[in-house]
Formats: structure tokens, sequence, C-alpha cells
């Protein structure tokens, strides 16, 4: 790596782990292929409910194993609201991505 000021000092970065994403709706979509050379690029989509729902069901089981029974039969129920709170966030404009607000 070079200093932008000084192209005679050079310095080298080792160990150096980063992890960056690109927003969709805004911006320049253009990376520079010195850059990406450097990167595996993944791209993933939001899973299907059921999908979602057998994830989130293993975590929570596990979870409240220490639980009473009461609260681990809950989990469902937390589940199916979870869904519902993030379905009906995807779906309002007051939540949509913005440059300045990509992320909830």
């Amino acid at each position: 790596m070079y200093d932008r000021n000084d192209l005679s000092i050079q310095q080298r970065v080792t160990d150096c782990m980063f992890v960056c994403c690109m927003n969709p709706k805004s911006g320049s979509f253009f990376v520079d292929i010195r850059l990406t050379r450097h990167l595996t690029t993944v791209c993933l989509s939001v899973p299907e409910k059921e999908i979602l729902t057998t994830i989130y069901s293993q975590l929570l089981v596990n979870h409240f194993k220490e639980f009473d029974e009461k609260t681990q039969k809950k989990g469902p129920q937390i589940i199916q609201a979870t869904q519902v709170v993030f379905s009906d966030m995807s779906k309002n404009p007051k939540f949509a991505p913005t440059a300045k607000k990509f992320f909830y």
C-alpha cells in the first residue's frame, strides 16, 4: 500500500481481514478490479419462511433447555411473532433502505 501524498513510501499490510457490503439502492455500483481481486463475492437472499422457522426453532429449543416447560412452549409463538414483525417492516416504506440507513 502506498501513501497518497508520498508515493515513495510503501507500507505492507499483513494478516488483515475485512468484511464489506454494497447498498443496492444508491451510490456507485462500480468496484475497482484491483480491489475485487482480493475479495470473495457472496450474494444472499432472504430465506423462505419455512427455512427461517427451522433455523430459529433449533436455536430456541437449545436456548430454552434450561427454562421451565411453560417457557419452552412459547418458542413457536416467538418465532411466528418475529416473522410477522419482519414481514410488516419489510413492506412498510418507513423502513425502506436508504443510503444513510440501509440496516435495521
